[in-house]
């Protein structure tokens, strides 16, 4: 039970700590120096590539997952047939 409790609470700590990384992204990038926004772009982006002058990339899991669902609302389901 201990185990378990542990390691939910990593997960917890985990998320948090993403989710505090998403929302902030935009002002971590902006006051970072070169180096770190190279590390930063790194840490977010899988691939990227630049084709034509137009930057293409893929984001690297969780923050995909999160921009999937963020226009999803939390805990609701879609209605069905039954509702």
């Amino acid at each position: 039970m201990k185990e378990l409790t542990q390691a939910d609470d990593n997960y917890h700590i985990t998320a948090r700590t993403v989710l505090s990384i998403a929302k902030r992204a935009n002002e971590i990038f902006q006051s970072s120096e070169p180096s770190e926004k190279q590390q930063f772009v790194k840490f977010l982006l899988q691939n990227p590539t630049i084709d034509n002058k137009e930057l293409e990339y893929k984001l690297q899991k969780p923050f995909d997952t999160l921009v999937e669902m963020s226009g999803q609302p939390i805990g609701l389901r879609g209605l069905d047939s039954n509702q």
